[in-house]
C-alpha cells in the first residue's frame, strides 16, 4: 500500500490503535499492515499476500514500533491535565488514573461523560499521530545515517534522497 502523507500518518495511527503491526519498505516506502497473530483473533489466510510480501522481502522492511502502555497512560494523564472543564470531571479522571486498572477506570469515566468523550478521542488521535510522526522521523534519520555510512565507506558523500524526500513531504505540510 503506497499513500501520500498525511494520509500515511493517519493510516499508521489508525492501524496501531487497532493493534496492528506496521512495516515500511525502506526502498519504495510501501506499507504493510498485519495483525499480531500471536495475540489477536485473525485468520492468517486473509493476510496471506501481505505476509508473503514481507517474508520474501524481509531485508527491505522495518517494523515501525507502536506505542506502549506507558505512552497511553501519559496521554490519558495529559488529557486530564489539559481539559478545560470544571474541576469535578478532571478530579474523576485523576482518581481513575490512580486506581488499579487505570485504563478501565479512565474509559469508564470518559464513557459516562458523553460531552467530553469526543474531545478525548480527538486528543488521543492527535497525540498518537504526533507519536507516529516522531517514529517516522526517527526511522528516516536511521535510514539516512545507515545509507550515508555505506557511501562514506566508498569515499562518496551524498545527500540521502530518501530521508530528504520523506521529511519534506511529511513534515512540511501545515
Amino acid at each position: 500500500m503506497n499513500m501520500k502523507p498525511p494520509r500515511l500518518i493517519n493510516a499508521i495511527e489508525e492501524n496501531f490503535d487497532c493493534g496492528m503491526k506496521v512495516f515500511i519498505n525502506t526502498s519504495n516506502f510501501k506499507i504493510i499492515f498485519l495483525p499480531d497473530f500471536d495475540t489477536l483473533f485473525f485468520d492468517e489466510e486473509l493476510w496471506a499476500d501481505q505476509k508473503k510480501e514481507l517474508d520474501e522481502n524481509w531485508e527491505n522492511y522495518i517494523e515501525i514500533e507502536s506505542w506502549d502502555s506507558s505512552f497511553a497512560f501519559e496521554v490519558m494523564k495529559s488529557f486530564a491535565e489539559n481539559i478545560n472543564v470544571n474541576g469535578l470531571f478532571s478530579n474523576r479522571l485523576f482518581i481513575s488514573l490512580h486506581n488499579p486498572n487505570p485504563f478501565t477506570w479512565f474509559k469508564n469515566v470518559i464513557d459516562y461523560e458523553n460531552e467530553y468523550r469526543q474531545q478525548w478521542f480527538e486528543y488521543k488521535k492527535n497525540q498518537q499521530q504526533n507519536y507516529v510522526k516522531k517514529e517516522l522521523e526517527r526511522l528516516f534519520q536511521w535510514i539516512a545515517t545507515a545509507d550515508n555510512m555505506v557511501f562514506a565507506k566508498c569515499g562518496v558523500k551524498v545527500l540521502n534522497w530518501k530521508a530528504e524526500f520523506f521529511t519534506r513531504i511529511c513534515f512540511s505540510i501545515p
